[in-house]
Parts: structure tokens; sequence; C-alpha cells
């Protein structure tokens, strides 16, 4: 940049900026469909509908902002058992390991 100065004579400078990567490595949300996941520390679980096919779910979901999710849960996965996820943040070294569970029964409004 450059910077006028008192006497009327300019001066360039260089400033670096730099930011830091975001560590947070949360799921904020998980749905499939209009049903919402509970969400306890790391462990999520979900209740479906009797007739629900939880072979190949495809869930909808909401993460800390950069953060990745492995395996892409927008694919269809199969919960009949827990399915575990790995969350890594923006800075690419923290992570958290996500547990879903689906379980299928009435659904008490």
């Amino acid at each position: 940049f450059i910077v006028k100065l008192e006497d009327g004579t300019s001066k360039t400078d260089k400033v670096t900026v730099t930011f830091e990567k975001n560590d947070k490595a949360e799921i904020l949300e998980w749905r499939f469909g209009n049903s919402i996941a509970t969400i306890s520390g790391t462990n999520i679980s979900v209740r479906l509908a009797f007739a629900s096919d939880i072979t190949k779910l495809t869930a909808n979901l909401k993460l800390s902002p950069q953060a990745t999710i492995s395996p892409d849960p927008a694919n269809d996965n199969d919960y009949t058992n827990p399915k575990n996820f790995t969350v890594t943040a923006e800075d690419g070294t923290t992570s958290k390991l996500y547990t879903v569970t689906v379980k299928v029964g009435t659904i008490i409004s």
C-alpha cells in the first residue's frame, strides 16, 4: 500500500495479513428429510418411521465453517448398524469421530 506523509511525500509499504484457519470440527445439525437428529457430544441419534428403508439414506447436515466430513453422508449410506463419520476442521489437523445411530419405530410428536 502507499502512505502519503505529512510533508507530501509518499512511501510504499508491504503488509502481510495472515488468517488462522478454523479449528472447529463440529456437526451442528443432522437430518434425514424432516427428521432432525439429536446430537449429544459425538453421538448422533435419530428415529425414523416404521416403513423407512435405512439401507439407503441420504443425510443433510451443517458442519462448522470450512469443515469436511468423510465418508460423504450426502451419498446413499446403510445405517442398519451405527455408522462412523470423521469431521476434519479447516486447519486440517483437528478432527472428531461421530457415530450416527438410526432407529426405526413409532415417532411421537
